[in-house]
């Protein structure tokens, strides 16, 4: 392909994506110009961000971090897990899946200790950062959470 059409967009499920030429990413001038305007426009932006998860319902935990958005993929963490995942957006909504794990094992009796959880998640974004709410399966316990995503360095 010469670089048009869904297989080379970052959202390619967005159907919009296929008038984009990559190679202008997806500032919202370069969208206008193809004939894409308004919350149709906007995407999260590629970059570094600083995240914070809480959970929910009353379990103590959390932790703060970073993790890089780009294209569709996220991967980061921060002293004790780390994660990855995918995700698409459209008109300031996302939706994707992470995994979450630990890196360097730790003392502390802590809800994700030794388990690798997954996680659906929806949530909203702007032009400086985005939040997700998901419910992380954990062994056999379900841990609701909230991430909140900072937008640190776009590129």
């Amino acid at each position: 392909m010469d670089g048009w059409g869904p297989e080379t967009c970052a959202v390619a499920q967005q159907p919009f994506c296929d008038d984009i030429p990559t190679d202008f990413g997806y500032d919202l001038a370069t969208l206008e110009e193809h004939g894409i305007y308004g919350e149709r426009a906007a995407m999260i932006r590629n970059g570094l961000y600083a995240i914070s998860t809480k959970l929910l319902d009353g379990v103590h935990g959390g932790q703060t971090g970073v993790s890089v958005l780009r294209d569709g993929r996220m991967l980061g963490g921060g002293a004790v897990l780390y994660h990855f995942g995918s995700y698409h957006c459209s008109g300031g909504k996302w939706q994707g899946e992470v995994t979450s794990q630990e890196h360097t094992p730790t003392i502390d009796v802590r809800p994700f200790a030794g388990y690798i959880a997954s996680m659906g998640f929806t949530g909203t974004y702007t032009d400086e950062g985005a939040e997700f709410e998901a419910t992380a399966l954990v062994g056999k316990r379900s841990i609701r959470l909230k991430t909140v995503f900072r937008l640190l360095i776009a590129d």
